[in-house]
């Protein structure tokens, strides 16, 4: 085989450089690397060299085959370099904070006196930090998932369509319902009947023969919640894919059903108790009622966060979200409905709460939930009773000030 001209060579050399210059945009990899890989792609194509002199236009076109041989090897070779660049399996980084600032955590909870709301009541809580808490903060990620929802999709064609697909073929109507209406549609007097509130939420009920049971004759709790997920997907009250692993409660043998309870499958904490899914099953797994409300997926992205002391200071405050046993609190409580106590924090993690912005559209915003105990007054003295309460764990610049 002849040898290529030193001319050549370097002129190869150089459109391989070149070429392999323009397709891998990533730093340049290792010398030794680079000039065995130049001897053997340009090696490669030392045979198609072997032309004709006395056709110049044959020996023209072998160079320009010569040169796409290299380029195609090049770009081959991009690929390679550039998947090790990237690493398998990776990702690119999605923008931070694409939604803009995050909506205040569980809107509509209204901060109150203490940074806490609740039914009538105020509250004028020290908080403190105890336990596991006073010895130091535990480590958090820099970044965390911040999740918009679709809004909920309340309109006489959405509940037709459920009550179709539950057998129930009479037309929707409306009725009065506090300040607004509920669609409703019903097979008729004793029969199945589903409606649709103004804020999303559904509730479905048959008849049913409530009346002691054994365990025995209801579905086994594996079989029970994939019933239930099936069900609630099929009966498109639930987008699928986005029920989590799903729980059966403690049931009611007494009256002879149990009861399913979803949650999001994302994000995997929330502290709100919306969403959720509740699926009733009796004797012979009928499904004898839900009750569900939801916000659809619809998109996410990273948000940068503050530290977990930057919440705390937030929580101290008074600017936190509280929530605490108040069914189980028998204690005084002022004319003013003024409630004090001692909120000691033993733990904290990272969860996420739901919110809605100015426009009604729901998110799930990373929050830092602290969790303890409250000491507060009762008839007897006093009374330790668990407290969660928890700030916007997104950086300042996108959490509601």
């Amino acid at each position: 085989m002849k040898e290529m001209s030193e001319d050549r060579r370097r002129a190869g050399g150089e459109d391989f450089e070149l070429t392999l210059a323009r397709a891998v945009k990533a730093p340049p990899a290792d010398p030794a690397f680079r000039r065995e890989l130049k001897v053997r792609l340009l090696g490669g194509t030392e045979a198609m060299t072997q032309l004709r002199p006395k056709r110049a236009h044959r020996h023209q076109a072998g160079r320009v085959r010569r040169r796409a041989g290299v380029w195609a090897a090049a770009a081959a070779v991009a690929v390679i370099v550039f998947a090790l660049v990237v690493r398998p399996g990776r990702t690119p980084t999605p923008p931070l904070a694409e939604f803009g600032p995050l909506p205040r955590p569980a809107a509509g909870m209204a901060p109150a006196l203490g940074g806490a709301g609740g039914p009538g009541f105020q509250f004028e809580f020290t908080y403190r930090l105890d336990g596991p808490l006073a010895a130091g903060w535990p480590q958090f990620p820099a970044i965390a998932t911040a999740y918009r929802r679709a809004p909920h999709h309340v309109s006489e064609g959405r509940l037709a369509g459920i009550a179709a697909k539950l057998g129930i073929l009479r037309p929707v109507v409306r009725e009065g319902w506090m300040d607004g209406e509920v669609l409703a549609a019903e097979a008729g007097p004793g029969g199945p009947a589903v409606r649709l509130y103004p804020n999303g939420y559904i509730h479905y009920e048959r008849p049913y023969d409530y009346r002691p049971v054994p365990r025995a004759q209801l579905p086994p709790d594996t079989w029970a919640v994939q019933l239930a997920r099936e069900w609630l997907t099929a009966m498109q009250m639930v987008p699928a894919g986005e029920l989590g692993s799903g729980s059966v409660g403690s049931g009611d043998l007494d009256n002879g059903y149990l009861r399913v309870t979803f949650r999001p499958a994302q994000p995997g904490d929330l502290v709100t108790f919306i969403p959720f899914a509740h699926v009733t099953i009796g004797v012979d797994e009928t499904i004898v009622g839900a009750s569900v409300i939801w916000v659809a997926a619809e998109a996410e992205s990273a948000y940068p966060l503050r530290s977990v002391a930057e919440a705390w200071r937030s929580v101290t405050e008074g600017r936190g979200v509280l929530e605490w046993e108040l069914v189980e609190y028998t204690g005084p409580a002022g004319e003013d409905n003024l409630i004090a106590g001692t909120a000691s924090a033993t733990s904290v993690r990272l969860a996420w709460s739901l919110a809605f912005g100015a426009d009604r559209v729901p998110y799930f915003v990373p929050v830092y939930a602290f969790s303890g105990e409250v000491e507060v007054p009762d008839k007897e003295g006093t009374v330790r009773l668990p407290f969660q309460v928890w700030a916007s764990a997104a950086a300042a610049e996108h959490s509601p000030q």
